[in-house]
Parts: structure tokens; C-alpha cells; sequence
């Protein structure tokens, strides 16, 4: 995938020598170590390498070298690592998990804070509340990471009201207040939890109209701050593959 990117990138005439790699989905500290250290090697590896067909001893790399060695040699490499970012819940942060996280180069953390409604949360089944949402953001601020938040409104119960409310709750709230931010509106995927929820009651769950939603995402974005950058809005997933939402 880097290797790919990187002469992708390259072929469009951008300058590869500083990267910031994002890996994006799942809640990384469910991942065995196993797979995160071949995971991380295998991108230090390709932005060690550069631009070019992929080495033939990539592998052996991969094998032979320990994360840190690499971690190392990128510091001189045509294509440096400057931040790189992982994904996770609330409830999996704590210091060890942010210590191998820094261990691994990681500079920056995408947390699925999701509402600050604690009954919306509770509902959906998200496994953590507001404490959480605010005790792995000071965590991470503590230990130097930037902090990106995820918001996602039209989560089953919740309302207009409770998703304005959360958006104002992440900047009016000295425990919040993230570095960036993703918002997300609520789409239903097959073989998720929530469309079996919906299929025994169709009722939990209304989908904004196109209207309602531009409203409620240009009143969110007037109460971000300068400071603030937003990253996405909206999900790209393809039409097939949304149920509702």
C-alpha cells in the first residue's frame, strides 16, 4: 500500500520526502502485537526504500529487522515518516497502550468519541461514555499526541438537539477540545450490529434528510475553532453498501 502510494504520488509530481501516514479503521489496541509490529515494519520498510518497484528483499527486512532499527534508519531515508496515526475507542486507551504507541512512532490518535450523550452511547452499544471520551483525551495530550475526535450524528435515539449538544460539548469542555475532527453521520452497513437491531425494530432508527443533515453539519462547523482542523465530513463508502443513512 505505501509502496503504491508512494509512486502514485510521485508519478502526480508531489514531493515525497516528508510523509504522514494514517492508518484508518478498527480499533487498533484489539490487534495483536504481532501483527501491528509486521504491520509498521512493513511501512517503515517501503518509506525506507522509496519510490521504485518493491525491493526483493523486502520480506527479509521484515523478518530480520527489529521496528526500532527501522524506525531508525528512517530518520536519514528520502521519504521520512513525520507523523503517523492510529485509530482507536475511548475505552482502549490507557498509559501502557499509549506508551507502545509511542514506542512505535506514533505521533497522533483518532478516538471515536462518536456523542457526548451518554444514553446515545449506552444504546448503541459503544462500550464507553464521556469520563472515557475525556480521560483517553488527556491521556493522549499528556503523553504529546495531536488528538483527532470523530463525531457521528443520527446515531439511533439520538436527536438533532443531542447532536448539536455534542458538537458544542467538544470545544466548550476544557477535557475535549481535539486537534482535529471527523464527523461521520450514521450509515447502516450490512453484517453490522446495528442492522440487525434495526431489522427486529425499523423504529430506533430515522436517517436525516439531505436537508436536515447539511444543516445540522454547517451549524457543527460554526462552532469549530480556528485551531481546529476538520479532516472529513461524510464517509466514503460506496451507495451499494449503505442500507440507510
Amino acid at each position: 500500500q505505501v509502496k503504491t502510494r508512494l509512486n502514485g504520488l510521485v508519478a502526480q509530481g508531489h514531493d515525497v520526502t516528508k510523509i504522514d501516514v494514517r492508518t484508518a479503521g478498527g480499533t487498533w489496541g484489539a490487534v495483536p502485537e504481532w501483527y501491528r509490529q509486521r504491520f509498521l515494519k512493513g511501512i517503515y520498510c517501503a518509506l525506507n526504500e522509496g519510490p521504485g518497484p518493491l525491493d526483493p528483499e523486502h520480506e527479509l527486512r521484515i523478518k530480520n529487522y527489529e521496528l526500532n532499527d527501522l524506525i531508525a534508519q528512517n530518520e536519514t531515508a528520502a521519504c521520512r515518516c513525520v507523523g503517523l496515526w492510529v485509530e482507536t475507542r475511548p475505552d482502549w486507551v490507557d498509559a501502557e497502550e499509549l506508551r507502545k504507541l509511542r514506542s512505535y512512532g506514533v505521533t497522533g490518535i483518532e478516538l471515536g468519541v462518536q456523542t457526548t450523550d451518554d444514553a446515545v452511547n449506552a444504546f448503541n452499544k459503544r462500550g464507553h461514555g464521556l469520563r472515557e471520551s475525556a480521560e483517553a483525551t488527556r491521556l493522549c495530550r499528556d503523553i504529546g499526541l495531536k488528538i483527532c475526535h470523530h463525531l457521528m450524528p443520527n446515531l439511533p435515539t439520538a436527536t438533532k438537539a443531542s447532536d448539536l449538544q455534542s458538537g458544542r460539548d467538544l470545544f466548550e469542555r476544557e477535557d475535549l477540545r481535539p486537534d482535529y475532527l471527523k464527523i461521520y453521520p450514521t450509515m447502516v452497513t450490512p453484517f453490522s450490529d446495528l442492522e440487525k437491531m434495526l431489522q427486529k425494530d425499523p423504529s430506533i432508527h430515522t436517517p436525516y434528510t439531505d436537508e436536515e443533515l447539511i444543516e445540522i453539519i454547517a451549524e457543527l462547523k460554526r462552532g469549530v475553532p480556528e485551531y481546529c482542523r476538520i479532516i472529513r465530513i461524510i464517509r466514503d463508502i460506496p451507495a451499494e453498501s449503505i442500507i440507510l443513512g
